[in-house]
């Protein structure tokens, strides 16, 4: 199950994608909502970019969820935006960079896509604690390195972003 927004953007080729009927196959889900699969019914689950867009509680409702429709042995990826790196770009005098990456709010008419929350690895690795997945089961991944091969081929942004694997 690949998780990821759509806040009213599409990418640049999303016309010829939709003509090809690319996203018929594509089921929209409220993240803040109960998913509507059935327990441990998941293989894997991955998301890249799309937490930092949920507020804090609702996240936190959203792993539980997950980590209850995984299958034994199911595995979640993470890609996130790296708050550690986000604060090193804090210029005391032209903090521009900083705001524009820790909250993607440099356009009024997306105030849909703005960062709720963010996170260290570290953050991250203890909210998928809370949730369920036990502090063995969690490792700190690497940009395009899996050894589940869904996850393969599938992480985009290594320059700002983290990488977590959790194991139900």
């Amino acid at each position: 199950m690949h998780l990821f927004c759509l806040l009213g953007f599409l990418p640049d080729n999303s016309d010829k994608q939709h003509k090809a009927k690319i996203f018929n196959k594509v089921k929209y889900l409220n993240l803040n909502k109960r998913l509507k699969f059935q327990d441990n019914s998941v293989d894997a689950y991955f998301s890249s970019h799309v937490f930092e867009h949920l507020y804090r509680k609702d996240l936190k409702n959203l792993l539980i969820e997950i980590y209850r429709t995984l299958k034994p042995n199911g595995y979640v990826r993470t890609v996130l935006p790296d708050l550690n790196k986000i604060i090193s770009y804090y210029e005391e005098h032209y903090p521009n960079k900083f705001l524009n990456a820790l909250f993607e709010n440099d356009n009024s008419e997306n105030y849909k896509n703005y960062h709720k929350w963010m996170y260290t690895k570290h953050s991250f690795m203890y909210e998928l604690e809370i949730a369920g997945f036990s502090r063995g089961n969690i490792k700190i991944s690497q940009y395009n390195s899996s050894n589940v091969e869904f996850f393969l081929n599938m992480d985009n942004r290594p320059d700002n972003s983290f990488y977590i694997e959790a194991k139900k």
